[in-house]
């Protein structure tokens, strides 16, 4: 099975908006400046974390095919057909 995360984290950017707004009123204290800020990035930071481990990870995990390769050499890998089956039928459903 292979996960294709090219492109994951850029389609989960940080939002950063910055809005100023001006007043201009004929109150006393004359033009007032505000400033809002809102950060929603905590999502994307994961997504980012998660895809860097991912991309870490080895397509082919090699000690668990050399086990099930030893197993079969030895004739102790026994193979569920029940299993096989269930993931036939799971797929087939799809």
């Amino acid at each position: 099975m292979k996960i294709e995360l090219a492109g994951l984290a850029a389609n989960q950017p940080a939002i950063e908006q910055s809005t100023r707004q001006a007043s201009n009123s004929s109150s006393v204290a004359g033009s007032t400046t505000a400033e809002d800020r809102t950060t929603l990035s905590s999502d994307c930071s994961t997504v980012q974390l998660l895809v860097e481990q991912a991309l870490q990870m080895p397509a082919v995990r090699q000690d668990v095919v050399a086990a099930v390769q030893q197993q079969i050499r030895s004739g102790v890998y026994k193979v569920n057909v029940g299993r096989i089956a269930d993931g036939i039928i799971r797929e087939s459903n799809v």
